[in-house]
């Protein structure tokens, strides 16, 4: 699952409507999406286009690590959003039980990874491994 780029926005409908929506379509953590749901405080009774870019990225990755799904791709899972709601992220990366591969240009980030991979020009510069 892609947290960013494949999950539209029913934008008539208020966010509680589209979270009943996309729970309609594929199980997830029901526990642990709540929770996420209430730790990234979002407003649930607003409609997507009131949100700001930081809420709009946290409810997807609230999807995203709430799914079950065995792989995550993110792209700049920490982007527009405050140092609080990014450590929250950057725990949920560590804490996942399956793979999480990300771009990132955030340094912060790098303490998630057991490797990174440093791309110029479409190829794999250097690679660091950690852990």
């Amino acid at each position: 699952m892609h947290a960013e780029e494949h999950l539209v926005f029913l934008e008539n409908l208020k966010l509680r409507d589209n979270l009943e929506f996309i729970k309609s379509l594929r199980g997830f953590k029901d526990d642990l999406l709540e929770d996420l749901l209430k730790t990234f405080n979002l407003p649930m009774d607003k409609k997507p286009y009131q949100l700001s870019s930081g809420q709009r990225r946290l409810f997807k990755i609230a999807l995203a690590f709430s799914s079950g799904a065995r792989l995550l791709l993110l792209d700049e899972p920490t982007s527009n959003l405050d140092s609080k709601n990014s450590e929250v992220v950057k725990g949920l990366i560590e804490a996942y039980p399956g793979s999480v591969v990300f771009a990132f240009h955030d340094p912060m980030l790098k303490e998630a990874c057991n490797k990174v991979l440093y791309l110029r020009v479409g190829k794999v510069e250097k690679i660091e491994k950690f852990r």
